[in-house]
């Protein structure tokens, strides 16, 4: 289907609409962002020291894509508070902190300076960013732990461009393979502990595998019950390589140039690379990218960068509002007013500058640019919104004023913003865009009703700027959210303000609105209630904790705009305040909104950052709400996504951080959820609210998405004063000159044959230095309750949209282990529609709703007409496949053997789907490794993707031979030693032999090529 110009840019954020603008062009990357933030010092040589470590990317970049791809131009943005020669930088023009590929921030806790990149969406899909603190470029001495910087880079940028993932695995260092050795998830190939030969991509990185601590290593040690390594066991490379990859799983070593390829790569090993790219090689996936299927020929000229300083300046912005005459309907143009006012009192920052202008059919500047530096300043800006609503609609008229406007500071429009509030249509408003596209701003747009001008999306994605949309149901309040929602994207935490609540609802007269707002421990500076409404003035209590009463005669009240103001002085209390306003008049529709600050500038708020996804009009709407603690994840959260339609009441979403259906990864931070009812053309808004709770919130800190340190170096030399090994252990005459798998098996070999091989090639380990990683403990007393509300962008759906059947989503946690003598597998059940379905909504069900919302008794005292949709999510059908060849399963998976699974039915959706399968018909040998993989359909009889492999291992554990204590013989005399005893004594030897014969054939395994259902 052909998708209008309306819905060119999909992925949006309430911080950043994330189409990156990095462009591809003669094969270089032009238009990267590196940005620093606010919070660093200024020092000459963290700039140097970029440069230097892109150039040398550049040049790894070039020869690990086979020299087809290079950095040619890369913006440097600076902090707005460094004081640099002007002469040296250039003013910004759409760039901005937020909105950067690559930022240069510290940490906030000790030892967090591992490199990393943010990803939400799944394999090939472009990450958030790639974070790097300012030790980490500076300091050379962490070059030994992770290798040279630009090659970090490169493996920084695979992820955030291309969409692959790292091939190591902290949490499961070992395996078994299919060729009954004992594997290494970071070497694909390496022997029970004995030296390994073969690297888990490119079979070919050698090294040797020891416990070491400090400098003292020793021969690791196996966990008997199954037969692999215990915890503490590491693989050490060796410094000089024969093999050429794999950048993705150990960047820092020499000889490591390459990524891994189809003639390389290890589908076996159980890290995210295979599991979130369907176990394709990391040159499959970037292969097949846009960057690389559109170069014609390699790069043969110069790969060094070119680059541009850029700096921030404090934010230059003007409202452009439109004053058209259907702004006096539906009491558009009072509500415009509110909204405004609570921009310009709590939203726009201190420092910044802003001006107002008005249009109808023509513009009018109510106030050229003011620097905001007291409350008497925003009191002025604030008076000037007062306007009568008349007359047609020209946005350009207000576009060029505003343009006028952001002249007054510097004669220049670059990186200045432009609010944009219109519900009108306007035939004319492309003959300015070629305007807007040369100044260099950042246009936000506000469409407010449903026949605001289709084309302010285009305003917005061509500038860089935020697109967000608001009905005329009040209930919502979605026009405060939309001025709430934009914030500074210059990065500096403690000037952003934090929401805490948002909220309208209509109540009758006498009756009592009630809430609770918590302040947590990262915030409370510039902490303000507002209460808004349409036409008496409520009586409205505030209660902080320690039960003081704030009341009408504390707030400041605006007759004329129906608005008051509640400003704490100082730091506001941490814990609840409970907010309780009677509604006097008539019926009317009240609103409460709630901000803050943070309290500490060195310590970043709790903060909530919503992404909308959706990659075209064949796909769902995927909604990402990332919830951290500076860049700690916060876990365990209650996050709900609030889904404004254009008509019809909102839909309610909650969000999981569980790893399954639109979820990549479990407990990272980042909650997520599909939204299918895509089936009306027009906008749709998202609202976010998100809650934690004492003793079930938690932050944490996680190894996953970073780079992979280098433990150290063996020198694998044969030591002559050792006694040689056994050939069966591994054909050690062929090493090192041609690495290959081992050939043996490890049960085989006795202990003490093992630490002669150990010894015999162990030679010199170097173990390096590792980075402290963040004290658990410091963590402690950061979370507790807390609340967020946070507006989410708005994505557009053009008429002639139908209605999508959607498959069940992808079975992502498949899971088997061996219990007895039966092979269990485990799973989630999906959805009929990838994680929902058809079912009963159940909205008036107020216990359930009062788990979103335990602070907000309003909304259960009211019948607000929300929707939360509690399906019973249920595909219909499971289809389950085995094979020893985990490659069939991916590729050829109908012809890999059937499991049956008659009789069962799959579970409602997030239920545990479990079934037992009994081996029957086949033998299994001790070692065998058999894979499993199950797709479920709907009544559509629409299959899901194939799940992850699940994987089993037999293994039978070696018994030791009991050595019987030697005792001296007591002679008895008289001893009767008959032959009826011996005949005894031999019956009960045979049934002994009879009773473990059978135990023992069942230990060695017995697998069918035709499986059944075993209970």
């Amino acid at each position: 289907m052909q998708v209008p110009s309306l819905v060119f840019c999909y992925l949006l954020s309430i911080c950043v609409i994330k189409c990156s603008r990095v462009t591809l062009v003669n094969n270089g990357y032009q238009d990267i962002v590196f940005a620093i933030n606010p919070s660093v010092q200024y020092n000459d040589k963290l700039i140097e020291s970029i440069q230097e470590m892109v150039t040398e990317a550049s040049n790894y970049l070039h020869q690990a894509t086979k020299y087809q791809l290079y950095f040619s131009d890369v913006k440097i943005l600076l902090p707005a508070s460094w004081a640099l020669n002007s002469s040296l930088v250039q003013s910004r023009t759409h760039e901005s902190y937020e909105k950067a590929d690559v930022i240069i921030a510290e940490s906030y806790l000790k030892h967090g300076d591992a490199p990393y990149t943010l990803q939400y969406g799944g394999c090939g899909e472009m990450g958030r960013y790639i974070h790097f603190t300012p030790k980490f470029i500076l300091n050379e001495k962490i070059t030994s732990v992770y290798g040279p910087k630009g090659r970090v880079l490169v493996h920084e940028w695979a992820r955030f461009r291309w969409g692959v993932f790292n091939e190591h695995n902290d949490l499961i260092p070992f395996y078994k393979s299919s060729n009954r050795t004992s594997e290494c998830i970071n070497i694909s190939m390496c022997s029970f502990l004995i030296i390994i030969l073969t690297f888990r991509c490119s079979l070919s990185i050698r090294g040797m595998t020891a416990e070491c601590n400090g400098s003292l290593c020793s021969l690791c040690t196996i966990d008997k019950s199954t037969g692999l390594p215990n915890k503490e066991c590491q693989f050490f490379p060796e410094k000089n390589q024969m093999s050429s990859s794999s950048i993705m799983y150990l960047q820092g070593l020499p000889n490591v140039d390459k990524f891994c390829d189809n003639t390389t790569h290890n589908p076996e090993a159980p890290n995210m690379q295979n599991k979130m790219c369907n176990y394709k090689s990391t040159w499959d996936v970037i292969s097949k990218s846009e960057d690389v299927q559109n170069i014609s020929s390699p790069h043969n000229g110069s790969v060094k960068p070119n680059f541009t300083l850029l700096q921030a300046k404090n934010r230059v912005l003007c409202l452009v509002l439109d004053v058209s005459g259907s702004m006096s309907s539906r009491n558009r143009i009072d509500r415009l007013r509110q909204a405004a006012e609570i921009f310009l009192q709590q939203i726009a920052e201190t420092g910044s500058q802003a001006g107002i202008i008005t249009f109808n059919y023509s513009a009018s500047i109510q106030t050229h640019l003011k620097m905001i530096v007291s409350d008497i300043t925003r009191e002025e800006l604030v008076k000037l919104l007062l306007a009568r609503a008349y007359g047609g609609t020209s946005i350009c008229a207000g576009i060029r004023s505003g343009f006028e406007v952001l002249r007054g500071d510097d004669n220049a429009t670059k990186g200045d913003e432009i609010i944009l509030l219109t519900d009108g249509i306007d035939q004319q408003i492309s003959s300015c865009f070629q305007e807007v596209e040369e100044s260099g701003s950042v246009i936000h747009t506000i469409a407010l009703g449903p026949t605001a001008a289709k084309e302010l999306e285009e305003l917005s994605a061509m500038t860089g700027g935020l697109q967000f949309a608001a009905t005329d149901n009040l209930n919502t309040s979605g026009l405060i959210d939309s001025f709430t929602g934009l914030v500074s994207e210059n990065g500096d935490s403690s000037q952003q303000t934090i929401q805490l609540e948002n909220a309208g609802i209509n109540i009758d007269k006498n009756t009592w609105l009630n809430g609770t707002v918590i302040i947590d421990k990262s915030i409370g500076n510039d902490t303000t209630f507002v209460v808004t409404w349409e036409a008496q003035t409520p009586d409205v209590f505030v209660y902080d904790p320690n039960g003081t009463i704030y009341n009408n005669d504390d707030f400041k009240i605006n007759q004329t705009v129906h608005i008051a103001r509640l400003k704490i002085k100082g730091t506001a209390q941490t814990g609840p305040w409970i907010y309780s306003i009677l509604n006097l008049g008539g019926d009317q529709v009240i609103t409460v909104t709630v901000t803050s600050r943070a309290a500490d500038a060195n310590i970043p708020p709790i903060k909530v950052t919503v992404h909308i996804s959706r990659k075209d009009s064949t796909n769902p709407m995927i909604i990402y709400v990332e919830v951290s603690h500076g860049f700690l994840p916060v876990l365990y959260a209650n996050v709900t996504a609030i889904i404004e339609r254009p008509s019809g009441p909102p839909v309610g979403l909650q969000l999981s951080d569980d790893g399954l259906g639109a979820d990549i990864v479990r407990n990272d931070g980042i909650y997520s959820k599909y939204f299918l009812s895509l089936n009306e053309r027009g906008r749709y808004s998202a609202k976010v609210r998100v809650q934690g709770s004492e003793g079930t919130t938690r932050i944490t800190f996680t190894t996953e998405g970073q780079a992979m340190p280098i433990p150290g170096y063996s020198e694998n030399v044969r030591n002559p004063s050792a006694l040689a090994p056994d050939s069966r252990m591994f054909p050690w005459h062929d090493f090192p000159a041609t690495p290959r798998p081992l050939q043996s098996r490890f049960d085989e070999v006795s202990r003490t044959e093992q630490v002669h091989a150990f010894l015999f090639y162990s030679g010199n380990i170097e173990v390096i230095p590792q980075q402290p990683l963040v004290n658990k403990t410091d963590l402690d007393g950061i979370s507790g309750d807390f609340n967020r509300v946070q507006a989410g962008g708005t994505i557009s759906v053009p008429s002639g949209t139908s209605t999508i059947d959607f498959p069940p989503c992808k079975i992502t946690d498949f899971q088997a282990t061996i219990v007895k003598n039966k092979i269990e597998l485990e799973w989630t059940a999906p959805g009929g529609d990838y994680d929902q379905g058809s079912g009963n909504c159940c909205w008036a069900c107020k216990d359930a709703y009062n788990d979103f919302f335990p602070f907000s008794e309003y909304y259960i005292n009211t019948n607000i007409n929300i929707q939360f949709f509690y399906f019973l999510f249920v595909a219909s059908r499971y289809e389950m496949r085995m094979s020893k060849n985990l490659l069939q399963l991916r590729d050829y998976f109908s012809k890999a053997s059937l499991v049956n699974l008659t009789g069962m039915h799959p579970q409602p959706y997030g239920s545990r789907d479990v079934v037992r399968i009994t081996p029957e018909n086949q033998y299994i040998q001790n070692g065998t490794t058999i894979y499993f993989a199950v797709r479920a359909y709907d009544e559509g009889n629409q299959s899901s993707e194939v799940s992850n492999i699940a994987r089993v291992s037999f293994f039978v554990p070696k018994v030791e031979p009991i050595v019987e204590p030697i005792v001296e013989p007591v002679v008895k005399p008289n001893y009767d030693y008959t032959p009826q005893k011996a005949w005894i004594a031999a019956v009960v030897v045979g049934i002994v032999c009879l009773v473990v014969g059978p135990i023992i054939c069942i230990v060695h395994g017995i697998v069918p090529k035709k499986v059944s259902v075993g209970s």
